[in-house]
C-alpha cells in the first residue's frame, strides 16, 4: 500500500514543512539571493509550462536546445551542450526542449531545423544557432551573451 500521491510508501516520501517551501534560496557563502527555477548546472528538460516559468524568472540568460530523440546531430550536440552548461552554469541557465513533445513551443520560436539553440535574455531571443556545432562554436555563441 502506498501512503502518498507519488505512489511510494509513506516512509519513503520526503515531507517538507510549508515554511521551507516558501523560502527564497540563497548562497551559503555570501547569502546572496539565488534567482531562477533552474538551480543545477545540468540542462533541465522543459515543457510548455516549465519553459514559460523559466523564461519569466531568470535574470541570467536562458540557453535552450530544441532537439528530438531521433535526430543524430541532436544526439551529437547533447554532450557538448551539457559540457557548456557545466562551464557557464554560473552565468546562464541551460535547458532542453523536445520538439516532438512540444511542437507549439518550437513553432512559437520558428524552430524549423534541429538542433536549434536559442539564447534568451530578458525574455527575448538574442542568439540562434541552427545545426550541429563544435564546442568552441557553441561556447562563442553562448558566451557572447553571458555576463
Amino acid at each position: 500500500p502506498t501512503g502518498s500521491r507519488s505512489g511510494y510508501p509513506a516512509f519513503l516520501t520526503w515531507r517538507v514543512a510549508l515554511h521551507f517551501a516558501e523560502m527564497t534560496p540563497s548562497c551559503a557563502g555570501c547569502r546572496r539571493v539565488l534567482s531562477g527555477v533552474l538551480m543545477t548546472h545540468a540542462p533541465a528538460a522543459l515543457d510548455q509550462g516549465g519553459f514559460d516559468s523559466a523564461l519569466a524568472q531568470h535574470a541570467i540568460p536562458l540557453v535552450v536546445d530544441f532537439w528530438a530523440p531521433w535526430c543524430g546531430p541532436c544526439r551529437a550536440t547533447m554532450p557538448l551542450f551539457a559540457q557548456l552548461a557545466e562551464e557557464l552554469g554560473e552565468r546562464a541557465a541551460f535547458a532542453t526542449v523536445n520538439v516532438d513533445d512540444n511542437p507549439a513551443l518550437a513553432g512559437r520560436y520558428d524552430v524549423r531545423s534541429i538542433p536549434t539553440i536559442l539564447v534568451f535574455s530578458s525574455g527575448q531571443v538574442v542568439a540562434r544557432a541552427v545545426g550541429a556545432h563544435t564546442a568552441a562554436q557553441l561556447r562563442q555563441i553562448v558566451g557572447a551573451h553571458c555576463r
